[in-house]
């Protein structure tokens, strides 16, 4: 293990199977991470992981020579797979690697319940974007956070002096445009997950531009180039970063052992002399056997435009196979069939209809849910720039001024520490009204935690990725009122998650949420680019930009106030057929997702659903709003 001013820091290699392992053990990296069979967010290949007798010798390998091994259990828990991960947790304490990569909360539940003795580091997908995040994973016994991939070096320095905690953060390798953990695509497109290691990577596909009429060849906006850190380790190191990380779990040893070595001797060198460090040395023949082109991602601050690769993409050449990984599909068009056999599985909850819940943007739109039936009113306090957005002023005075109705206000789905300290302020300045009128809906365990400090009710959002009841039951304890299950259920798994959960569940049966939500502002590619020619979407208004695929698939990309962009369907998702069905597994709350939809279009969705309700889910005709309708993850697995 080297060390910093009597520190510890580490080189962290990937391996993807157990032969790239003994190839690599006596690299200069001084710890490992890999994944097993199950619970792991590298799935694509069956001949990569590490079944546990090759984990058990890997690890007894590495402990010999004074190495490292880390385990991935990182992909979001289905509720019918708890009890084998209960099986495979045991399984790993009595091999006892150094520590387990997390992603689920259930994965905590299950080892605090089980009184296992494994360290626990929080993976990339949990998404920790603010020290409050860190101090909650601390309390629950985490010792090691994977930052984010937007957080920059010098939050790094603060979280370290503020808590204590260690950092690992990516060094070297493949990237992603979209946050962690926030990317639905797809789930609802393949019916493959990337929150469970089966992502097809609709952001390296190619797509033009529409944009105010114009279009732009943009060639791959969602395509970003691959970290490269290595001019920069004194940088990290005088950061606090205890592990650097270089990513590669798919590569094989003869493309990851010239990287590993070089990273190793320059933090070497840098340790050995750092006044006489030479940055650059071995540089250029690292760069000369890049694949895509280098980038530091957020290390220094939002990379804006410098971050989209345009090298080899489109070719296949980044993998293995050497074939592109993904072509684009449309969304898949709602069929009778499909509907049919989802109507078979009912459940058996007898209650009342669930309350019905609209989210929205505009004055406009809080007017019409005003006025109508609906039972619950979201407004967002994130407003995309095609929308006119509410002042605080305005939010306060439509609750206030109706007692009787049910109000949620929603956070923005992302919080980075500044972002917290601007909530904590408006939090100060608001606390008396909202305390005692309104729930506010978060995506992040950081703002639970201050808001919660203020004695107001805390709603989940989607991006705590609701997928079994153990995390359901967590956030229940930890005083959340409700939660949004996830859009990447299938069937099975989403009754088996509502029959279980004791959180009152909302399910998204309308509309469409963020499906990619991304810090890079794709609008800013724009700028300086000569459109091609005229033209207009053919379903979404000239305000919104649109990327369209080599098909001719338009997918709609709303920008927010903070320059970050949501990526939402083309076609809608569309429940309604099966709202008996639904309402037998015990939903507590309908969600229509219409904050990006347009006055008319808002208006004449709010009252189809509202007599939708008023009749109990008797059917009324619908004209779908933008390209169609689908049924979402849905389609993909009708729970034989």
């Amino acid at each position: 293990m080297r060390n910093f001013l009597e520190k510890p820091i580490e080189l962290l290699a990937p391996v993807g199977h157990y032969k790239i392992f003994l190839q690599l053990l006596h690299s200069k990296a001084d710890a490992f991470y890999l994944g097993g069979k199950q619970l792991n967010m590298r799935m694509h290949r069956s001949q990569f992981n590490f079944s546990i007798e090759e984990m058990e010798a890997a690890i007894r390998a590495a402990h010999e020579i004074g190495k490292k091994i880390y385990v991935t259990v990182n992909n979001l828990v289905s509720s019918d797979e708890l009890e084998s991960a209960q099986a495979y947790l045991r399984e790993l304490e009595r091999i006892q690697p150094d520590a387990l990569i997390i992603q689920d909360l259930a994965i905590v539940s299950l080892i605090q319940e089980m009184d296992l003795n494994l360290e626990m580091h929080a993976s990339v997908m949990m998404n920790v974007h603010n020290q409050k995040t860190v101090e909650y994973l601390q309390t629950q016994g985490f010792t090691r956070v994977v930052a984010s991939r937007e957080v920059d070096l010098k939050t790094v320095r603060n979280w370290v002096d503020q808590t204590g905690i260690e950092i690992e953060y990516f060094t070297h390798g493949d990237m992603c445009s979209i946050n962690g953990a926030t990317c639905y695509y797809s789930s609802l497109v393949f019916g493959q997950s990337s929150n469970c290691g089966r992502c097809m990577k609709p952001c390296r596909w190619k797509y033009q531009s529409l944009y105010q009429g114009q279009l732009y060849d943009t060639d791959y906006p969602l395509a970003v180039k691959d970290m490269w850190m290595y001019p920069f380790i004194p940088e990290m190191i005088e950061s606090g970063v205890v592990s650097f990380k270089i990513e590669g779990r798919m590569r094989e040893a003869d493309f990851l052992l010239p990287i590993i070595n070089a990273y190793g001797d320059a933090m070497d060198r840098y340790l050995a002399d750092p006044l006489g460090y030479d940055r650059n040395k071995d540089s250029d023949e690292l760069f000369e056997n890049r694949k895509r082109d280098p980038y530091q991602s957020f290390a220094f601050g939002n990379p804006g435009v410098s971050a989209i690769n345009r090298r080899y993409e489109g070719t296949g050449y980044f993998y293995s196979h050497g074939h592109v990984f993904s072509k684009p599909v449309d969304e898949h068009e709602t069929k009778d069939w499909e509907l049919d056999a989802l109507k078979e599985q009912t459940g058996d909850h007898t209650a009342d209809s669930p309350a019905l819940l609209v989210s929205l943007q505009t004055q406009e739109q809080l007017t019409l849910a005003l006025e109508s039936k609906v039972d619950q009113i979201e407004i967002s306090v994130e407003t995309f720039e095609c929308n006119n957005g509410l002042s605080t002023e305005s939010i306060q005075a439509a609750i206030l001024s109706h007692p009787e109705r049910q109000f949620i206000i929603r956070l923005p789905r992302a919080a980075q520490d500044h972002e917290l300290a601007r909530l904590e302020q408006w939090l100060s300045v608001h606390q008396t009204w909202l305390r005692n009128r309104v729930t506010l809906r978060v995506s992040t365990i950081g703002q639970a935690t201050l808001v919660k400090q203020f004695g107001i009710q805390v709603a989940g959002d989607l991006g705590l990725n609701l997928y079994n009841e153990k995390t359901a039951n967590r956030l229940l304890e930890e005083g959340f009122e409700s939660g949004i299950v996830s859009i990447e259920l299938k069937a099975k798994d989403l009754w088996s998650l509502a029959e279980k959960s004791k959180l009152p569940l909302e399910l998204v049966v309308f509309g469409s949420p963020t499906l990619m939500l991304s810090d890079l502002d794709f609008v800013q590619h724009l700028e300086g680019k000569q459109p091609s020619h005229p033209e207009s979407s053919q379903y979404f208004s000239d305000e919104v930009l649109v990327l369209r695929d080599d098909n001719g698939f338009e997918h709609p990309v709303y920008r927010d106030q903070f320059k970050r962009n949501h990526v939402r369907l083309n076609k809608d998702l569309n429940l309604a057929a099966l709202w008996p069905t639904l309402k037998s597994h015990g939903f507590s709350t309908f969600r229509l997702e219409m904050e990006h939809f347009e006055t008319v279009d808002f208006q004449a969705s709010l009252a189809y659903w509202c007599e939708l309700k008023t009749n109990d889910g008797m059917q009324v005709a619908m004209k779908p709003i933008h390209a169609g309708f689908t049924l979402g993850a849905l389609h993909f697995e009708k729970g034989e």
